[in-house]
C-alpha cells in the first residue's frame, strides 16, 4: 500500500519504513516526532524524522492561474514543495539541520532504487502507463528493501 496522509500536515504514515510522523509539543515547542510502528518506540532524537520523495510528471498542473508563472508543470510544483517541506518539521536544536528532508524526482528518469529509504512518497501528475509502471517498480523496490 502507498503511504497515506491521515490529516493534512498532522499525521503522516508510511508503510515503506513503518514510521508515523506527527507534531508534538516538546519542551514547550512544536516539534515533529517519529514513532517506529514496528517497535512502538518514539524517535525524538533522530536528526531526520521523515524523508519525503516527490515523484512528478511533466504535464501541466492546472494550478497557479494568477501567479507570475501560471499553470506550472507538475515537476516544477514538486521541486517547489520539496524546497518548502523542511518548513513543516522544524530544526534540530544541536546543529540547526532540518528534521524533514525532501527531494523531487522526475518520473521519466526514476530508477528502481531511487525511492529506497524514503518514509513518504508523493506522486504528482504521473499520467502515462509507462510512468506509472516506473513508479510502481520503484515503490516495490523500496518496500522490499525496508527493514
Amino acid at each position: 500500500t502507498l503511504p497515506t496522509l491521515t490529516t493534512p500536515f498532522a499525521s503522516l504514515s508510511s508503510s515503506i519504513t513503518k514510521r508515523n510522523v506527527h507534531p508534538t509539543i516538546v519542551g514547550g515547542k512544536l516539534s515533529m516526532v517519529a514513532t517506529d510502528t514496528t517497535e512502538g518506540r518514539t524517535i525524538m532524537d533522530a536528526a531526520v524524522v521523515a524523508r519525503v520523495a516527490f515523484v512528478a510528471g511533466d504535464t501541466s498542473s492546472g494550478y497557479g492561474k494568477t501567479s507570475p508563472e501560471p499553470n506550472p508543470a507538475w515537476s516544477t510544483v514538486a521541486s517547489q514543495l520539496a524546497r518548502r517541506m523542511s518548513n513543516f518539521g522544524g530544526v534540530n536544536e544541536e546543529d540547526g539541520s532540518d528534521k524533514i528532508s525532501a527531494v523531487s524526482f522526475p518520473v521519466d528518469t526514476l530508477k528502481l532504487n531511487d525511492l529506497v529509504g524514503f518514509d513518504i512518497v508523493i506522486a504528482l501528475g504521473v499520467n502515462s502507463s509507462e510512468d506509472e509502471a516506473r513508479l510502481v517498480g520503484a515503490l516495490e523496490t523500496a518496500s522490499s528493501n525496508s527493514g
